[in-house]
């Protein structure tokens, strides 16, 4: 599966079980040590093709071939 996580290409394995990546999975995935994806994903906010992800949706939400995901750190301001 390709897809594309801020502005850079990824090749995802296709999970073993068959299903599509949910987002919690593939927040699993890049924080697995041997990641090269070099991502901190401590209190990030994730957007699936431009639509915010509530937290409580991560693991329904399924990934697609081609999806774009953004990870955005809070910023302070106003």
């Amino acid at each position: 599966m390709k897809i594309t996580i801020n502005g850079l290409a990824y090749e995802l394995t296709e999970p073993k079980h068959g299903d599509p990546y949910s987002i919690s999975q593939l927040i699993e995935y890049l924080q697995k040590p041997d990641n090269t994806a070099g991502l901190n994903l401590t209190d990030v906010v994730i957007a699936c093709n431009q639509t915010f992800m509530p937290r409580g949706q991560y693991h329904n939400t399924l990934l697609n071939n081609g999806d774009t995901i953004e990870l955005l750190s809070p910023m302070a301001g106003g």
